[in-house]
């Protein structure tokens, strides 16, 4: 199967639309990343926890503020699965994320007891 817009964008008259070619395709138009680079990104799994379940590239969001859309490259921060991915996306700030865990740690037992 030939893809002629891509061909077209490519400059050649013909690229096979194989699932591989299209994977890179994604990963180049939307992090600015090769193939290369994405996969040795998601090897290590997941930032937080290491799972290698749901991987997402985590960006900064407030750098490219397109929601959905390619990223600029530079932005990019890691890989998260999905779970710790839209936690993060939760906070606005690092402020955020330490009064969390302030809050937290107030209802963690004490050790000894």
């Amino acid at each position: 199967m030939v893809c002629k817009a891509l061909a077209e964008n490519a400059g050649s008259a013909y690229i096979p639309q194989t699932k591989e070619y299209q994977l890179a395709a994604h990963i180049k138009h939307r992090y600015k990343l090769t193939i290369s680079e994405y996969l040795a990104m998601l090897a290590g799994g997941c930032e937080i926890c290491g799972t290698m379940e749901g991987l997402c590239i985590d960006h900064d969001h407030r750098c490219c503020s397109n929601v959905g859309g390619p990223t600029c490259g530079k932005c990019i921060r890691g890989v998260l699965c999905h779970k710790h991915n839209r936690g993060e996306a939760a906070f606005i700030s690092i402020e955020e994320i330490d009064a969390l865990l302030v809050y937290r740690l107030k209802f963690e037992p004490t050790k000894g007891m």
